[in-house]
């Protein structure tokens, strides 16, 4: 599963990567996250520690790539790699920079995608570069939507540092939203998007951390499992005999046993499993865990 993440240079993404990182290997509801470098584990987690000091990880200014590991009560589940674009991207000019081509790349693949937007500069200093990097973000998400497939892709738009501008009421997330609100439009008539806005504190008292990677991941597990699907598939009604039935778990759940079922003959386009019948088995027990993940989010404010 790829995770792409794209916002401006000040937006907080580095320290946002840090903190979610350390929120999630604690976990929540038997859920947890794990770097496959034991380096890359020690230093996220570190950086996570010391903002929960009040100390803050220097803006980075290349494209970082980290290979993560989604794991349940302590066993692996799904491999995802969270890509973190830089702030300059946004504002080169020229479509055919290798950055921007790769950028575009990322996109059209990505199995889900997060948004920064820092909440004060938006409000009270937009500035110039601030809408160009907004506008670049939206339309280039735009066009991704546009050369894509069809597949269950979440998207999370993340207002940053909102506790700067939270005492200005409910308006604030309304006017936060006029500057994505031709991407919420168009994700609004898509019924694979799975759009989130989620307004993020990042600090000794966090706010809202786990959210967006939850988000994703929550979509990205039922998006990557429906993609084992193809053209040559029987409909879904009515139903073989399944002789793993699942009951009473809610509608989505049941067409990704169905999906499930045929994982015999199909693996994921990216070879990120090599043993399809055990990933099923690992998988399908996950389905109640997820459902009570899916509560955590009841309240997110969507789209």
């Amino acid at each position: 599963m790829d995770v792409v993440m794209l916002g401006g240079s000040d937006a907080g993404k580095t320290t946002y990567v840090s903190l979610m990182y350390r929120r999630l290997g604690d976990g929540i509801a038997g859920f947890s996250c794990r770097a496959a470098d034991q380096r890359v584990h020690e230093a996220l987690h570190a950086a996570g520690g010391g903002v929960l000091s009040g100390v803050y990880p220097r803006n980075t200014h290349q494209r970082e790539v980290h290979d993560l590991v989604l794991r349940y009560q302590g066993a692996d589940v799904l491999p995802f790699r969270w890509r973190d674009y830089r702030g300059e991207v946004l504002t080169q000019e020229g479509a055919t920079s290798a950055q921007a081509r790769e950028l575009r790349g990322d996109l059209t693949e990505a199995d889900g995608i997060l948004l920064f937007a820092d909440s004060w500069r938006l409000l009270h200093a937009p500035g110039p570069e601030q809408g160009l990097e907004i506008r670049h973000m939206v339309t280039s998400v735009l066009r991704a939507f546009a050369e894509r497939d069809k597949r269950i892709t979440p998207l999370v738009i993340v207002l940053t540092k909102f506790d700067l501008v939270a005492r200005e009421g409910p308006s604030a997330i309304r006017r936060l939203k006029e500057p994505f609100g031709p991407l919420i439009r168009a994700a609004a008539t898509e019924p694979h998007i799975r759009g989130a806005v989620v307004p993020l504190v990042c600090g000794p008292r966090p706010v809202n951390v786990q959210i967006p990677a939850l988000w994703v991941l929550h979509s990205g597990l039922v998006g990557q499992a429906s993609r084992l699907r193809g053209p040559a598939d029987p409909p879904p009604t009515p139903p073989p005999p399944d002789p793993w039935p699942v009951v009473g778990y809610p509608a989505w759940s049941w067409a990704l046993s169905r999906i499930l079922h045929a994982w015999g003959r199909r693996t994921f386009s990216e070879g990120l499993f090599t043993d399809p019948w055990g990933e099923r088995a690992r998988l399908l027990p996950l389905l109640a865990p997820a459902d009570r993940l899916d509560g955590l989010l009841k309240d997110v404010d969507s789209f």
